[in-house]
């Protein structure tokens, strides 16, 4: 009769532990990496022949390539305080 008093409070115990673990509050997961769209390089825009013949094409290639430069330093800016956010001690600030 010890045994199965035994067994039984061994087993209840076992049940309850199981479903206790249902009912925690979940803790929010935090990634790994900074975001994928920021570690993506983006190709350079390239100047085509029949661009070097009109000066609007000229500025149009300007923009492109000066958009995808801003674009590359604000990845660039977001991973720095990405890692910063993150515990990284870093010898100078990320900037805004």
């Amino acid at each position: 009769m010890r045994c199965n008093r035994f067994l039984t409070l061994a087993l209840l115990t076992a049940a309850s532990l199981s479903l206790a673990s249902g009912c925690a509050t979940r803790e929010r997961i935090r990634p790994l990496f900074p975001p994928a769209a920021d570690l993506r390089p983006q190709p350079k825009p390239q100047l085509r022949p029949e661009d070097l013949e009109s000066e609007a094409a000229l500025d149009a290639y300007e923009i492109r390539l000066e958009a995808w430069g801003e674009a590359g330093w604000q990845a660039v800016s977001r991973v720095c305080r990405w890692a910063e956010a993150n515990g990284a001690e870093l010898p100078f600030e990320c900037g805004g």
